[in-house]
């Protein structure tokens, strides 16, 4: 229990070095009986990654914004289209202990958006390389991270690497900071549309701030529905509310 409670064995846990953690799970864990098991399955719904894809083909850029650990959002993300494999895409990730200063948040964002526009520079300058040859960005960001490059210093290099990006995945995100990351688009990006979309309480905040809020009625009850502009039953109709 003490081990499982202490915050710097469960970041060593999270980063697969070796910890007390999964030690002293080693050593309980012996000659045991399996008597069950069981599950919870936490799937897409039908359509979700076609309906994504087809966004994104739209111009629409993309963030997924979850409570949920960075392992588990990056391969939500994967399964719904939004991240591309390593060879179509190149994943910026910002999360754990290193990013926690701002020094060091601060240069791995400046040195991002440098290197992107070298290649940039580097493809439009060579006639023989295809447009299409830049590597198109996505930045995965953890919510103690987020916390750092929200502050004013720091907020204009995360403000413009976002816009650099073709998806987003904020991971570990408070309410809260799911309302700060759309209204830092919608209050510095000129001549942007922002939407929001979610299905449970937590989403509300987030919801209401953007331009368009609009609610999935579900299991996860009627809050987010009761504060949006508009419901729909699934995510999938997302296509036909915005592109038709």
């Amino acid at each position: 229990n003490d081990a499982s409670t202490n915050l710097d064995q469960i970041e060593l846990r999270l980063l697969g070095k070796p910890n007390q953690i999964d030690d002293l799970a080693e050593t309980l864990e012996q000659n045991l009986t399996l008597l069950g098991s069981s599950a919870i399955e936490d799937k897409l719904q039908d359509g979700v990654p076609e309906c994504i894809a087809d966004l994104a083909l739209a111009g629409i850029k993309i963030w997924v914004l979850t409570g949920d650990k960075v392992e588990t959002a990056i391969n939500i993300a994967v399964a719904c289209q939004l991240l591309q494999p390593e060879e179509y895409m190149e994943k910026i990730v910002i999360a754990g202990t290193e990013y926690l200063s701002k020094t060091t948040l601060k240069s791995k964002l400046i040195s991002s958006i440098r290197e992107y526009e070298e290649e940039i520079t580097s493809v439009a300058s060579d006639p023989t390389l295809p447009t299409t040859s830049t590597k198109p960005r996505a930045l995965v960001i953890d919510g103690p991270s987020l916390i750092i490059a929200m502050e004013d210093d720091v907020k204009p290099y995360l403000l413009q690497f976002t816009q650099m990006c073709k998806a987003g995945v904020g991971c570990r995100v408070s309410p809260d900071q799911k309302r700060l990351m759309g209204e830092m688009g919608k209050d510095h990006v000129e001549g942007v549309k922002t939407l929001a979309i979610g299905d449970g309480a937590n989403d509300v905040a987030m919801i209401q701030a953007a331009h368009v809020g609009i609610g999935i009625s579900g299991q996860e009850g009627m809050q987010a529905v009761n504060a949006s502009d508009y419901a729909i039953a699934q995510f999938k109709y997302l296509h036909r509310l915005l592109l038709l």
